[in-house]
């Protein structure tokens, strides 16, 4: 996947399917969680969770970080189709998991989702508390590639909490950060720049209901 990183879904899914056919059992969970995120960036969701379930039930034996990602992405799946409550669980457990194993941006990944599906199940107090541990352990990332991304991440699990509190200002500043932080994303991740405007533009058509018609 990093080696397709520049690489458009379209161009990338037929090089994908055909490494999948190929690949040995140990590497089949690496591909079905590539072919899964693929799926997610272009839309299908419903794709990308059968993809992320069987890179679960592939690895499930080895309980390796191929299984941490699958529990990771699986919740993104449930919580995108309203399975908050499944998905806060898989969240947990993934980051339960990251704590067995040492990896530390794995576990601020899950901890941040985990607070945003508090947030949407109305638990502001303990949605807030899974935020401060993410940004007490961001700072232990050694990867500036991954603290890049996991920092965009924090920021959208804060502004999860603002909507949802109808805070519109602070929705607005953690989106307005959030889009500085992203800059450039390769074609695949266009749909995350798209959703940090989005969100933007809501804060703004809340906060100034005067200008929307522009």
């Amino acid at each position: 996947l990093e080696i397709l990183g520049p690489v458009p879904p379209a161009a990338a899914m037929p090089l994908l399917s055909a490494a999948f056919e190929q690949a040995s059992p140990a590497h089949q969970p690496a591909v079905l969680h590539a072919l899964g995120v693929m799926h997610w960036y272009r839309g299908e969701t419903a794709l990308a969770e059968d993809r992320w379930r069987g890179s679960l039930e592939a690895s499930r034996e080895k309980r390796d970080k191929s299984w941490l990602r699958a529990h990771n992405n699986l919740a993104l799946c449930l919580a995108h189709r309203g399975a908050y409550f499944e998905a806060l669980v898989l969240f947990g457990g993934a980051a339960r998991l990251a704590a067995e194993m040492g990896v530390v941006g794995s576990r601020v990944f899950a901890l941040c989702r985990r607070g945003q599906m508090l947030a949407l199940l109305g638990d502001h107090a303990r949605a807030a508390e899974a935020y401060d541990a993410a940004d007490a352990l961001w700072p232990e990332v050694e990867s500036q590639s991954e603290r890049h991304w996991l920092e965009s991440t924090l920021l959208s699990a804060r502004a999860r909490l603002h909507r949802v509190a109808e805070d519109w200002r602070g929705l607005l500043e953690a989106q307005e950060r959030r889009i500085a932080v992203l800059g450039e994303l390769p074609p695949q991740q266009h749909a995350t720049l798209a959703d940090a405007h989005t969100q933007r533009l809501r804060a703004l058509a809340e906060l100034h209901p005067e200008r929307g018609g522009e």
